[in-house]
């Protein structure tokens, strides 16, 4: 910050020191001076988004078979259930040491089979 200041104002003929572009700087954010200001004032720049945790959404055909293979053999523990209805697909969230997944299973096709796809 205080390299670009300088070289802004070299730009117009106005030469300062560092330690001056510094103290303008800490001026403008309104600190008395520099040493407070970089006490005080984030030097990181902000990196945008940042995702914390993903978690991915898993297709299962058989209700069964995912509850044995995700909680009885890898051992995670079921966070939620959910159904629209009570003989509706599930919807479910499972973890273990902090790796969340997400299983549903969907009653009808998304995608045309091959055959419809020909006619």
């Amino acid at each position: 910050m205080a390299r670009r200041l300088r070289f802004a104002l070299a730009a117009r003929n106005i030469d300062v020191s560092e330690l001056i572009a510094l103290e303008l700087i800490a001026v403008t954010f309104g600190h008395d001076d520099w040493i407070t200001a970089s006490v005080k004032m984030d030097v990181e720049p902000p990196r945008g988004l940042e995702f914390l945790q993903a978690v991915p959404i898993l297709r299962i055909f058989d209700e069964a078979k995912a509850r044995a293979f995700y909680c009885d053999f890898l051992g995670f523990a079921v966070e939620f259930e959910h159904r629209l209805e009570a003989r509706r697909p599930l919807y479910m969230g499972v973890s273990r040491a902090g790796v969340k997944l997400h299983a549903y299973r969907q009653e009808a096709r998304l995608w045309p089979t091959e055959d419809r796809a020909r006619s």
